[in-house]
């Protein structure tokens, strides 16, 4: 259709061209009556050059328009390339919590220009955990146990696992594509093989732990967050392929673990029970520093590798801590806040740091100064994570049932969707599609209505673009024989000449 569109562009400018120049009067390049030179003619008639100029512009429009057809249409608000070197490398996929181990929550993908409904799939019991997206798959788990693995294009049923307990945080799968990790409430985790479905192998925690933070998958090693009045709650690790623990773990804090760890550059970042903030290596589990908090930090630290600070909330402020020394840079004081914040912070590229509160204000702040950048409102608590698309929106979901979207730039809406219940889990963006969990048991997926051309849209431009080019081409063909038709005029005579004649 493009080619098709293209040429008959061209030929319809060539055909408009050759009319104008037609069109308009004869001019010579000197006048007859006005010659003073005896014995010479003047030069022939000769037409203006408008008519290449003309050509010239229709070639400009044909470039133009060839290159509006192949566009998308839309720039993106921001670059990501040097973001995405500096996080290691642009996400094929989102493949785990908050979309990478720096948990910035910034997507690859543009979001849709319109939300439609793709597909709806029924899960049959609540959702509080985010999905996973990687390839064609959807990955995710749910309150009574059950593990799908959905078609990311149709909404259908792949397989389905059936676990002995609550799942309430986000999955992990590894980076070559072929293992899907769960962790159960009671701190049972398991590797699924993502094809089938089939387990191979688990592992259960020691002690009486609970998981509710979300696993962090980096370098083939998966990190479990975990609580406990026991002295063995704090940080896990095992090794992602034979889920055997890793040596110098767990890292051990009072009351352990609700915060997702962050990685970057080689040190997990995460909050404790204990109203503290820990830097640690992540081979030798060595600390490195501790920061004290004003409140609990339930939710995951934002590394901003690129400046070098990182971003956090507690119940009543946020903050942005140097990473390398854990001095604070800035702290800031949050209104509506509550005890059970969940809400982990976005970092962008253009270091705008957003995060939901208690009290369903949305906050956008500047990441260098800690100024207030916008303020949105939901109807009801934000416990679900922010997501950034890669032309600047960000999505979230509240627990007055409704998932929204706005532009990074001035917090304009550009989405408001009502679920049939409160939405806690994450939104992922992957191929400007936005996918999102439901306590209503759903999972949705939004996609714009023009990914794909209807045929009938197709078939139409096709025969416009033919129609086009048809009278183009005769329109040319009539000009060239009327150009033959054309009566021949004699070069002027000089005044000499003309009295000679006479």
């Amino acid at each position: 259709v493009v080619v098709v569109v293209v040429v008959a562009c061209a030929c319809f400018c060539s055909a408009v061209s050759q009319f104008y120049t037609r069109l308009l009067p004869l001019s010579t390049s000197r006048s007859p009556c006005s010659s003073r030179l005896v014995g010479r003619r003047h030069p022939p008639t000769t037409r203006p050059q408008a008519g290449s100029s003309m050509r010239r512009l229709g070639l400009v429009v044909c470039v133009l328009a060839c290159a509006a057809l192949v566009c998308d249409g839309q720039a993106p608000a921001h670059d990501t390339g040097a973001f995405d070197k500096a996080m290691g490398g642009k996400q094929e996929a989102w493949s785990q919590f908050r979309g990478s181990a720096a948990h910035t929550g910034v997507a690859v993908s543009n979001a849709p220009h319109t939300h439609t409904l793709h597909w709806s799939f029924d899960a049959k019991v609540a959702i509080l955990a985010s999905p996973a997206v990687v390839g064609d798959t959807v990955y995710v788990g749910t309150v009574a146990g059950f593990v799908y693995a959905i078609d990311a294009e149709k909404g259908t049923q792949r397989w389905k696992k059936v676990m002995d307990d609550s799942i309430e945080s986000s999955p992990a799968v590894s980076e070559d594509g072929t293992l899907a990790y769960f962790a159960t409430y009671q701190g049972y985790v398991v590797a699924l093989d993502t094809a089938t479905g089939v387990e191979m192998w688990h592992r259960q925690l020691p002690g009486l732990v609970t998981v509710s933070s979300s696993l962090t998958l980096s370098s083939n090693v998966l990190y479990i967050s975990v609580t406990s009045g026991a002295s063995t709650a704090g940080v896990y690790a095992l090794n992602g392929k034979t889920g055997k623990p890793v040596a110098n773990y767990p890292f051990v804090c009072d009351h352990g673990s609700m915060s997702s760890p962050s990685i970057a550059n080689g040190f997990l970042y995460f909050g404790c029970n204990n109203y503290r903030l820990y830097k640690i290596n992540a081979t030798t589990a060595k600390q490195e520093w501790a920061v004290t908090t004003h409140g609990q930090v339930c939710s995951a630290p934002a590394v901003d590798t690129m400046t070098g600070l990182l971003y956090v909330v507690d119940n009543l402020f946020a903050y942005a801590i140097n990473a390398t020394n854990g001095s604070t840079v800035w702290s800031r004081s949050i209104k509506y806040q509550d005890t059970s914040l969940q809400s982990s912070p976005a970092v962008t590229p253009n270091h705008v740091v957003m995060f939901g509160t208690g009290g369903g204000v949305f906050y956008a702040l500047n990441g260098i100064t800690g100024s207030q950048h916008w303020v949105a409102h939901a109807g009801d608590a934000i416990k679900s994570s922010p997501v950034v698309s890669a032309d600047g929106r960000v999505y979230v979901g509240s627990h007055d049932n409704s998932l929204y979207g706005f532009r990074v730039q001035d917090g304009s809406s550009v989405f408001s969707q009502a679920t049939q219940s409160d939405v806690v889990s994450s939104p992922v963006i992957v191929n400007s599609t936005v996918y999102i969990a439901s306590t209503d048991h759903q999972i949705y997926a939004y996609r714009k209505t023009d990914d794909a051309f209807p045929m009938t849209v197709i078939i139409s431009a096709s025969v416009a673009a033919l129609l086009l080019l048809l009278v183009s081409v005769a329109a040319l063909g009539y000009l060239r024989i009327q150009r033959q038709k054309a009566p021949v005029y004699e070069p002027f005579l000089s005044e000499t000449e003309t009295l000679e004649a006479s």
